[in-house]
């Protein structure tokens, strides 16, 4: 099964580099056609694109097509909060990255 995402947002929180090839940024999206409510990426990107979109600035607007990021079962990462319950983020690894123009 593959499992694509296409995100349509601003960026939230600017990159910042984990290694000389990564970067890590968020990128938030509404979603629901009654009641939108905004929707937090966690996205990643290697290589070349970490490179090109280092320089994203809060309220840039992006196009991201991506992969979900999961465990070897396929299930989103489980991470725990402080006080022991359980939560998942959705995570994505950016495979192309556009600047949207005009969208803030």
């Amino acid at each position: 099964m593959l499992s694509k995402a296409v995100i349509i947002g601003s960026v939230y929180e600017e990159p910042r580099r984990v290694n000389e090839n990564t970067i890590v940024f968020k990128v938030i999206s509404k979603t629901g056609d009654h009641a939108p409510r905004p929707i937090i990426f966690h996205v990643s990107a290697s290589a070349d694109l970490a490179a090109e979109f280092i320089d994203l600035k809060r309220g840039n607007g992006v196009l991201i097509d991506a992969s979900f990021k999961t465990t070897p079962q396929g299930n989103p990462p489980l991470y725990t909060y402080p006080d022991g319950q359980p939560y998942t983020q959705y995570e994505v690894i950016a495979e192309k990255i556009a600047k949207l123009k005009g969208m803030t």
